[in-house]
């Protein structure tokens, strides 16, 4: 049969001339027994016996040299072992396994991709501390391929990568762009932590072409993880172009550096809040403090906020709670962590205000979001504005009690302003942040979120939960001695306060449209904030 690829039609380079002459053999006869495994796994009309009984076939051709590739692989003494735990993957394939979280990705992978980079490394007589570095760097290869191919695999083979507890209905849907975009950019966030894991290798490797070969492998993989921010592999393919080779070739001379604070620069200016602008005018430090934070805040609200099952996304939420003991204890393993743990040492950010953000990220990730009473949606407030406030203070080197105090204050009032805002889109994912207790009053009652904003007495309750809110900003003291370094803070409340008023002017009787604070008021209120004394 003959294979459906050639190494030269792969996304990265195969055995290139960068690649030592007397090895080239042996890597390619490595893909062509890979290329032989997979389309096994995938040939089209087999049933599932019949595939792993072509890959079983495969391995035994290898161990008894039946196999036209099996001499090239033993003669280089390293070939055979990792070729069949390649096959592990390709058996999984076979039976039609698909991926339901990002942490059985990451185990595929390692069958799947990890066994190509350490045979790689291997037949150069590379040290195995190089292991780890190169498995990152081929699970982030592994990763891109899948999110090219997740239309075809889902349609031609019913299979998924793309972890399915991440797939909201209808993500397959060519015009659900908007749909896709959240979970591709959160698989890219995961390429670009192995991809920051993976920089460290060209430093690793001790044989020059071999060296350059990674760097330019490196490049390269970075540069498809922005197409594919920019595109969607569901509306078209997305590849790498013959100038992106060449460019990135011609910049393998040189090391890559790519800071953790530039990956999570990054992950803050694609999420194109607001908040960005507000934060420009902080001090470099200040500033990237904040951006660290932000990153944290928009990672966990993500999981909160998307697809899933609530036992998944708590598991993700715990898997945070592990990052911030690994971080707290000096260990921090990713770009956003590592960074993070730079800003809880540079400012003395308090651990329990993270954990409050997670408890409040726990609250959101329930099928369905109620508040039994006010005292449950001030705890609520607390967690999910309050904490960030505290948090946010400590970066701009406010850290005192009343400062403390403020910023609790003001994050109670920002998200009743949100909770008000939002309550219509809120009720359609079954989240309800009116306190029941304020509901009783006004006879509303109902199991259904969108039927209780459909009920007559629910304006009335939110008219009056409005005006707790107003009252809310006028407890928020602003302090004499710290208030110049609160400028992002009191902008926030402005721009907030404003968007109250307008909220307030319109009721709750018809809530379309959402009002939003405009250019020129936005514009009017960071000026007079700028000249603020």
């Amino acid at each position: 049969m003959d294979p459906s690829k050639t190494r030269h039609d792969e996304n990265f380079p195969v055995g290139s001339f960068l690649i030592a002459k007397p090895l080239r053999p042996h890597v390619h006869a490595w893909y062509r027994f890979a290329r032989a495994a997979d389309d096994a796994a995938d040939a089209p009309g087999l049933a599932p016996a019949d595939k792993l009984a072509r890959i079983d076939a495969l391995e035994q051709g290898l161990v008894d040299g039946s196999h036209p590739d099996s001499a090239p692989l033993k003669d280089s003494g390293k070939g055979l072992d990792h070729a069949r735990e390649l096959l592990v993957a390709f058996r999984a394939d076979a039976r039609g396994e698909s991926c339901k979280s990002w942490d059985d990705l990451l185990h595929y992978c390692r069958y799947s991709a990890s066994p190509v980079g350490r045979y790689l490394l291997d037949i150069h007589g590379e040290d195995r501390a190089t292991w780890p570095a190169g498995d990152a760097l081929c699970t982030a290869l592994q990763i891109l391929n899948h999110l090219q191919d997740c239309g075809d695999d889902n349609r031609e083979l019913d299979r998924r990568y793309v972890p399915e507890n991440w797939i909201p209905a209808g993500f397959f849907e060519p015009a659900n762009a908007k749909l896709r975009r959240p979970v591709l950019d959160r698989c890219l966030d995961g390429v670009e932590d192995l991809l920051s894991d993976a920089a460290a290798l060209p430093a690793q490797i001790r044989d020059t072409r071999l060296r350059l070969e990674v760097r330019t492998i490196l490049r390269l993989a970075r540069t498809l993880t922005r197409k594919l921010r920019l595109a969607d592999p569901i509306e078209g393919r997305v590849a790498l172009g013959k100038r992106d080779f060449l460019k990135s070739f011609a910049l393998s001379w040189s090391p890559i550096c790519i800071s953790d604070e530039e990956i999570v620069i990054g992950r803050v200016a694609r999420a194109k809040s607001s908040f960005v602008s507000g934060m420009k005018a902080l001090p470099s430090d200040r500033k990237r403090g904040m951006f660290a934070l932000y990153a944290f805040c928009r990672d966990v609200d993500d999981i909160a906020d998307g697809p899933g099952k609530p036992d998944e996304k708590k598991a993700l939420l715990a898997g945070w709670g592990r990052d911030l003991d690994a971080l707290y204890a000096g260990t921090a393993k990713t770009p956003l962590t590592r960074e993070l743990r730079w800003a809880v040492d540079r400012f003395k950010l308090p651990r329990s205000e993270f954990e409050l953000v997670l408890d409040g990220m726990r609250t959101d990730s329930a099928n369905a979001v109620r508040m039994p009473d006010g005292v449950a949606l001030a705890n609520y407030c607390r967690c999910v504005a309050g904490a960030v406030g505290v948090l946010s203070v400590h970066v701009f080197g406010a850290p005192d009690p009343a400062t403390v105090e403020f910023a609790v204050r003001l994050g109670h009032a920002l998200q009743l302003t949100n909770i008000l805002r939002d309550v219509d889109g809120d009720a359609l994912e079954d989240r309800l942040y009116v306190p029941q207790d304020l509901l009783d009053q006004f006879g509303i009652d109902g199991s259904n979120a969108l039927d209780v904003t459909k009920q007559p007495g629910f304006a009335r309750a939110c008219a009056k939960l409005a005006e707790e809110a107003k009252a809310a900003y006028a407890t928020v003291d602003i302090p004499r001695a710290t208030a110049s370094k609160l400028k992002p803070a009191l902008l926030m409340m402005m721009a907030y306060r404003k968007l109250l008023s307008k909220l307030l002017a319109r009721g709750w009787v018809d809530r379309k449209p959402v009002p939003k604070t405009t250019l020129p008021e936005k514009a009017q209120i960071a000026l007079k904030v700028a000249l603020a004394r």
